[in-house]
């Protein structure tokens, strides 16, 4: 644990074969933690299995492999911080049961909370509700990314954003989606899910997604703006909707 003050983990490995209670690197009461070039591998823990940041939180050419919350996050948790940045990591086989497969940033009551995701990969993620990552309340702005074959039981196969910015450029979301009707319920945005918030989505591709509803993206009640993207068959398993839906929207910007 790291208490109020700062920490740096360079090239390190943590494993486990035993179940973790909390995950290996847990920031609290105003902690700023660096990690850099290190692996997390094989491990399983109740929540945020490898890292939960706190104040701050800088990540940089690290890879996240094979681990498993019982409950949330299955690799990083960040809530109500000031700044979080994720560049050059990988995330592959990282898995919730209930919500953000590999990554949950949680802003409530701390305001426009900024995340930079660059340079990252999500592949084979899974959870309940966003299956790579989960935002709550976030500003989060993801550059030159690709999501790959993640899934969720309900909604956001790649990404479940709720009263939150997400800004998207120059990424890919491949092969996305949602296993609703495995639980009788359908499922919404195979690639995003967004409610009550905004999404702006350029210069990206968006392939092979699916779910009952909005193949691609679903938006309830959102601000977007979304332009020059690729969208390439994505599958709507009710056959009534394809690549976007959206509901109540607040404000139509562009889609093209």
């Amino acid at each position: 644990t790291i208490s109020s003050g700062s920490a740096t983990f360079n090239n390190i490995l943590m494993t486990s074969s035993k179940a973790l209670s909390w995950g290996f690197i847990n920031g609290v009461e105003g902690s700023s933690i660096n990690v850099l070039n290190s692996v997390f591998a094989n491990a399983t823990s109740n929540y945020s299995t490898a890292i939960k940041g706190d104040k701050s939180l800088k990540i940089k050419n690290t890879k996240f492999i094979n681990l498993h919350a019982n409950f949330t996050a299955g690799a990083i948790s960040f809530k109500m911080g000031k700044e979080a940045e994720i560049d050059n990591c990988t995330f592959e086989n990282v898995s919730s049961s209930k919500n953000a497969g590999a990554l949950f940033a949680d802003a409530y009551l701390a305001e426009n909370m900024p995340v930079t995701i660059t340079n990252s990969t999500f592949v084979d993620c899974y959870s309940g509700f966003g299956g790579a990552i989960l935002a709550l309340g976030a500003n989060i702005n993801i550059e030159n990314c690709n999501f790959k074959d993640n899934t969720v039981l309900f909604d956001g196969g790649a990404i479940y954003a709720s009263h939150s910015v997400i800004a998207i450029s120059n990424s890919t979301f491949d092969g996305n989606g949602g296993y609703g009707s495995v639980v009788d319920r359908d499922s919404y945005g195979g690639a995003i899910y967004g409610d009550d918030g905004t999404l702006n989505m350029h210069d990206s591709q968006l392939i092979n997604n699916f779910a009952q509803t909005g193949s691609a993206i679903y938006l309830y009640d959102s601000n977007y703006d979304i332009e020059n993207n690729e969208f390439n068959n994505n599958s709507d398993l009710n056959g009534t909707y394809m690549d976007i839906y959206t509901a109540f929207e607040k404000t139509f910007l562009k889609y093209r």
